[in-house]
């Protein structure tokens, strides 16, 4: 499983990180590690459709970012591997 969030989701990822953790599931976070008011979510968006496009096993996997927008997503996400927004 892989968790991004600009500083719109940010607690909150941080708040499911611990859930996962506590569940015994496995995660990779890959963005932001600190709070940063001037983040955005393009780039963390990026990143995680990157880690599904490059995981065969996940390729049907749902995408989703944590942020304030999800049409801004849904553009990132299309463009790598044409992956969906769920």
């Amino acid at each position: 499983m892989y968790l991004g969030a600009d500083h719109g989701g940010f607690h909150l990822k941080e708040k499911i990180k611990q859930w996962l953790a506590e569940w015994g599931y496995e995660y990779e976070d890959v963005g932001n590690d600190k709070y940063d008011a001037d983040d955005d979510y393009p780039e963390f968006a990026f990143r995680v459709a990157e880690k599904v496009k490059n995981q065969p096993a996940s390729r049907r996997t749902k995408v989703k970012n944590i942020h304030s927008t999800s049409s801004g997503q849904a553009s990132q996400n299309s463009k790598v591997n044409r992956l969906k927004k769920y």
